[in-house]
């Protein structure tokens, strides 16, 4: 590299390096250095251990692949140097010549960190309720459709659509605040009681479903009345108020039907629950399939 090239390297305010074909970093400027320390002694792809663990074999055998074929190459890494934050890199690695002759790449770098974080929060946001932490409704009807189309290959699951009964009377007369710290709560309660395989989610209001995986109609029934019964005790004890609990509604996951009438199976369900005097777990079958009867759930304020 002559001497103007190594000066507009070294100006740069962003991280930037020569890897030569040996794996050596040739030449990196203060920005590089401060991000993955002092790489000047380092031998071969020695340089490497400032990369995370998860990232270093994959940029590794990127660069050895850029440099064999002499190719420009782009990548993302995480990195750190002597215990301090963790950043994550995006590299643009162009093939450098001099005189006709390959003699490595110039690898230009960019902080995409903060972006990173701000893109995962968004993503956290758009899969989950804010209230509650759980699923939200988008992510648990993609959930949904993936177990369908299991469930077509013989992989059974069960629906689970709960509520909590009373609630509008609860805050009428307590006020929202207190309604809401109901559905935390019942939130909170679900983590407890669900497997780690299941996929538990905040439909609306003081609605949740459950996607309870690789279960059968008994499994799912017995893990529904486990959530009913805590219910009770904890609204009893946590919002004092004898009359609230949760009603439930069980449908098979069934691989032939769209995934949507899966849900208004397990909503009639539901709202059989209700009819029947509350607090109870009804599995749905084609008794409760008229159309009515989810009409009517949807509306009726529970």
């Amino acid at each position: 590299m002559d001497r103007d090239q190594l000066e507009v390297l070294s100006a740069l305010e962003f991280p930037a390096f020569l890897l030569g074909p040996d794996g050596v970093i040739a030449f990196g400027n203060a920005a590089w250095t401060a991000m993955v320390g002092d790489t000047s002694t380092a031998a071969g792809w020695e340089w490497l251990v400032s990369i995370s663990d998860d990232d270093r074999k994959r940029v590794k055998l990127a660069l050895q692949r850029a440099l064999a074929e002499e190719h420009p190459t782009d990548m993302e890494f995480h990195v750190s140097h002597t215990g301090g934050p963790v950043r994550v890199l995006s590299v643009v690695g162009s093939p450098f010549k001099r005189n006709g002759n390959f003699v490595g790449l110039i690898g230009v770098c960019w902080d995409v960190t903060e972006r990173r974080r701000r893109e995962r929060r968004l993503e956290f946001i758009a899969g989950h309720d804010q209230l509650t932490g759980l699923a939200s409704r988008r992510a648990f009807e993609e959930a949904l459709a993936r177990a369908s189309s299991r469930a077509a290959r013989g992989v059974q699951s069960m629906l689970l659509y709960l509520d909590i009964d009373h609630l509008k009377a609860y805050n009428d007369e307590r006020g929202h605040l207190e309604g809401d710290q109901a559905i935390i709560n019942l939130a909170m309660l679900l983590h407890a009681h669900v497997r780690a395989s299941d996929v538990p989610a905040r439909i609306g209001g003081d609605e949740f479903a459950i996607l309870l995986e690789n279960a059968t109609a008994d499994e799912a029934n017995e893990i529904a009345e486990r959530i009913r019964a805590a219910a009770s005790i904890e609204f009893v004890a946590g919002a004092r108020a004898a009359d609230l609990g949760v009603s439930g509604g069980l449908a098979r996951v069934d691989g032939g039907v769209d995934p949507r009438i899966v849900m208004d199976r397990a909503d009639a369900a539901l709202y059989a629950a209700k009819q029947r005097g509350r607090h109870r777990i009804v599995v749905w079958d084609e008794e409760l399939g008229g159309a009515g009867d989810v009409s009517q759930a949807r509306h009726s304020g529970r």
